[in-house]
């Protein structure tokens, strides 16, 4: 899968990890990027880099326009969406996280535009 979002409304914070591994109940990530991005800017990702994203709208209401395509490589599921928490998450030495897998019900009520 590659995807594209497009800023057209306020502004997100954008955190991008990529996937290296996965343990019981968690998903080992690396962080790659953190920013905030405003009307305008662009964020893209794809299966092999940037794969795990986070966008939380930052000081208001925030809009993106969003480009998916999914089945580039027909051996593989087309995505898949697991929620996980980076922040609650265990920073292992060489900087990967070790990230609990959790409810998309959990993460809402966990987290909010201040995080």
């Amino acid at each position: 899968m590659v995807s594209a979002h497009l800023v057209v409304d306020g502004a997100f914070r954008i955190r991008n990890f990529d996937r290296v591994g996965d343990e019981e109940g968690a998903m080992i990530v690396r962080p790659t990027r953190d920013y905030v991005a405003s009307t305008g800017m662009l964020s893209a990702m794809s299966s092999p880099r940037d794969n795990i994203h986070w966008f939380v709208p930052h000081g208001g209401p925030a809009r993106t326009f969003d480009v998916v395509i999914s089945g580039i490589d027909p051996e593989q599921a087309p995505y898949e969406i697991v929620a996980i928490d980076p922040v609650g998450g265990v920073i292992r030495r060489d900087g990967s996280i070790r990230a609990p897998v959790m409810s998309f019900e959990a993460a809402s009520a966990k987290y909010d535009a201040t995080v």
